[in-house]
């Protein structure tokens, strides 16, 4: 059985978003994030994580910074 966890950020998706985005804009484009830290708010991050029998473990990982309400910094 694959097991799937997370979000799934196609390349096409991560290319619309952009520096100077709101935080509702990348919501509108990428969805919720799974992961958002109280602690660090200014930070999203979209984890994906899918494992398959007999096959190597696949995961990505993208994380948003926001400086306000606005996108700052894109880390894949």
């Amino acid at each position: 059985m694959d097991i799937q966890q997370g979000n799934v950020v196609e390349q096409e998706a991560l290319s619309q978003v952009t520096r100077g985005m709101s935080r509702a804009q990348v919501q509108d484009i990428l969805g919720t994030s799974l992961m958002q830290d109280d602690f660090h708010a200014n930070r999203w991050d979209y984890v994906f994580y899918l494992k398959k029998p007999g096959k190597k473990i696949e995961s990505k990982s993208v994380a948003i910074i926001f400086n306000g309400d606005v996108v700052s910094q894109i880390l894949k």
